[in-house]
């Protein structure tokens, strides 16, 4: 297991806290699901599906999540948002244990200060309910204001995403895919939270839709002073979206460090792959190098030493024994390889 921080990581990170910038850290968070076999269900095997993860998130920062289907992305996010309990580790929001304060009665506030925008705009929305009870909900629960107070913080925010006054007692069946994901980042604002969660929120969406939502989570952003975790397949959209980039592969960080650092200088060979396989539409572009084949491993029964081995063409003997740490290349960028311990 990783320590949380490596020499080259405390310095960086200790120089980091000094100006008291850090909303969120991370810190040797896990996640194996427990794999009910046989006639008594016991279980010993178990899917890996966030493996001792660390990182921070500085406040008022954008920090991609990256990585193909199944390398535990979505979960990541579910944990830090206090959705599910760990298996190990912690998440300090501010400095508190989220996990502890959810068990001492602080779940509710908790909730207010970290929101997530899902993934599909259809099934996140209950249909049931109304623009203006979906957006509110949250309000009521925690009991923000009177009634009337309530009913103009939501149509600020309906206004404020792009949504007009009329909506409010519409349902979500009579709206288009990117008007029911503005009526979920309004969900996701009404609390006035510091940390949202944007779980591949334009997966669904056409790419004309795609663009308004970009601009809109990035005017939202300097509007509310929002700190983003971005989760997304679409290698172009992190680009410009994120600050700092992570490259996740079968629950494990592999790659971290600016867009800057990532982008132009990958060091991993999935990160090359990742990068090799984005459609260049330039005249002249061409691919930097051959897309990766073969599948990502079952995260119940993943191959020993380095996850990714079986797919590198760098793979030496040590990678099949050992599973090397995150690894400080220069300045904020982190690689988890055995070419550069």
């Amino acid at each position: 297991m990783d320590t949380w921080l490596n020499a080259g990581f405390t310095r960086e990170m200790d120089m980091n806290n000094s100006n008291g910038h850090d909303l969120l850290k991370v810190k040797n968070l896990s996640k194996h699901y427990p794999l009910h076999t046989g006639v008594f269900k016991k279980s010993e095997i178990y899917i890996l599906a966030v493996d001792d993860v660390t990182f921070t998130l500085a406040r008022g920062e954008t920090f991609g999540l990256v990585g193909e289907s199944g390398c535990g992305k979505s979960t990541l996010g579910r944990l830090i948002a206090g959705l599910e309990p760990p298996t190990a580790g912690e998440v300090l929001l501010e400095g508190e244990n989220i996990f502890v304060a959810q068990r001492s009665g602080k779940k509710l506030e908790l909730a207010r200060n970290t929101q997530i925008i899902f993934q599909d705009p259809y099934a996140s929305l209950n249909p049931r309910q109304t623009v203006g009870s979906i957006i509110g909900e949250g309000l009521e629960i925690h009991r923000v204001g009177t009634p009337a107070d309530r009913k103009e913080k939501i149509i600020g925010l309906m206004k404020s995403v792009g949504l007009h006054e009329e909506h409010f007692n519409r349902y979500p069946h009579e709206f288009s895919g990117g008007q029911r994901q503005r009526i979920g980042i309004a969900r996701a604002l009404a609390l006035e939270p510091k940390l949202i969660i944007c779980d591949e929120p334009l997966s669904s969406l056409d790419v004309s839709i795609q663009a308004q939502v970009i601009n809109l989570l990035l005017e939202i952003q300097e509007q509310y002073s929002l700190t983003y975790l971005f989760i997304s397949h679409d290698l172009n959209v992190v680009r410009h979206m994120c600050d700092r980039i992570a490259v996740m592969y079968v629950g494990k960080l592999v790659e971290m460090g600016t867009k800057t650092e990532v982008y132009e200088s990958p060091a991993h060979p999935y990160t090359k792959a990742l990068l090799a396989s984005v459609p260049r539409l330039e005249p002249g572009s061409f691919q930097r190098g051959k897309a990766l084949k073969g599948d990502v491993p079952n995260p119940a029964s993943p191959p020993s030493g380095c996850y990714f081995h079986p797919r590198c063409k760098h793979s030496m003997p040590i990678c099949r024994e050992e599973m090397p740490e995150l690894a400080l290349l220069d300045g904020n960028h982190y690689v988890r390889c055995w070419l550069y311990v």
